[in-house]
């Protein structure tokens, strides 16, 4: 049993804020940091971190940023041998985060957008090898839709997080075993008035399920014939930003060992609870031997 990922690696700064500025407004942070992330990378890391045998395909520049993107990927012992190096810029992304946890985050994709379909060929062993394939939206579409369409015909389970909620969605719905959204990407994606109802519109084009996550208000699942409600865990909330991507990878690990998806949502809650009460990206995702 193993995991794939396919998806988007940046270099984070982050900065840690009182308050978010006002437009115009020069304000002095509370101090900074520097991380792996992009939402790929977290969701991989995420994986290794809680015990899957995990590989992750992505696309970084030939700059210092990619080496100090292997040289801490490398530090969580995550593989990084699938990793193409492109002459553009890595991917970067500047976080802005208030006293509450809450984050702004604005991206320059870089090498994220210069992976493509033949990247995908040229790695299909990975998908030949894999039971669960993890996407999201920080690559371009027509890569991720490619990438469905391999992992389908070889009979692979497939998990996509719609976020950024940039990308249309509707030629692939039928071949999504799992979409999860936040409570603003559904909306994106169907225009009925609540999460539910947005859920539901989606089952009837064909999408096989939906999982939403909510943030302070935990979780929810819907499929034709299930819904499940999951509560969060309360924690003191330090920084959100790794949180949906460590929920994420935390609900692979579980569903790839074939246990049910109300085990693997409370898994995923008490991962993401921990996640949020640390600062950082990928390094706030706690390990395995954490959770137990």
């Amino acid at each position: 049993m193993s995991i794939l990922v396919v998806g988007s690696v940046n270099v984070d700064t982050t900065y840690f804020l009182e308050n978010f500025p006002k437009p115009g407004q020069t304000i002095s942070s509370l101090s900074k940091s520097k991380s792996v992330g992009g939402k790929g990378a977290n969701q991989a890391i995420a994986c290794h971190k809680l015990g899957s045998s995990v590989k992750f395909l992505a696309s970084v520049g030939k700059d210092k940023d990619a080496d100090f993107i292997f040289e801490n990927l490398k530090k969580y012992g995550l593989d990084t041998s699938n990793i193409i190096q492109k002459d553009v810029d890595t991917g970067t992304a500047l976080i802005n985060v208030d006293k509450n946890g809450q984050n702004e985050i604005v991206l320059d994709h870089g090498a994220n957008y210069a992976i493509t379909k033949q990247d995908i060929d040229d790695h299909i062993e990975l998908f030949d090898e894999c039971d669960i394939l993890i996407l999201q939206m920080e690559i371009p579409q027509e890569v991720n839709e490619y990438a469905i369409e391999k992992a389908k015909e070889r009979g692979v389970f497939v998990i996509l997080n719609p976020a950024p909620s940039e990308f249309e969605i509707k030629d692939v719905l039928d071949k999504i075993d799992i979409l999860v959204p936040n409570e603003n990407e559904i909306s994106r994606y169907s225009q009925k008035e609540d999460c539910e109802e947005c859920a539901r519109d989606l089952l009837s084009q064909g999408i096989k399920s939906v999982l939403i996550t909510l943030g302070e208000n935990g979780s929810e699942y819907f499929s034709e014939d299930t819904h499940i409600k999951q509560s969060a865990i309360k924690t003191n909330v330090v920084d959100t930003t790794s949180a949906g991507d460590s929920y994420i990878g935390a609900l692979s690990v579980i569903l790839d060992k074939k246990k049910s998806m109300k085990e693997a949502m409370e898994f995923a809650t008490k991962v993401s609870s921990i996640t949020v009460s640390r600062n950082g990206s990928g390094v706030s995702i706690p390990t395995l031997d954490e959770i137990k």
